[in-house]
């Protein structure tokens, strides 16, 4: 029980933050598609809110599969 309390700190302090990253993420990738005139990261998700989530997926696999080949 006295594990919960630390575990609620640590999610308190580590959600937001990448929360914030999340939305950093976006929102570059907005601007620098307004800049280049483009639709901008809006597949996967309303207006594009799930992108890095599914990005990150992808380098994970990414990672996974270049290190089975080298294995």
């Amino acid at each position: 029980m006295l594990w919960i309390y630390p575990l609620m700190e640590v999610l308190i302090i580590l959600v937001p933050i990448l929360m914030t990253i999340a939305f950093v993420t976006i929102s570059e990738r907005k601007v620098m598609a307004a800049m280049q005139r483009r639709c901008g990261p809006n597949a996967v998700g309303i207006w594009g809110i799930l992108q890095p989530y599914f990005f990150k997926q992808v380098v994970i696999l990414i990672i996974n599969v270049i290190y089975n080949i080298i294995k």
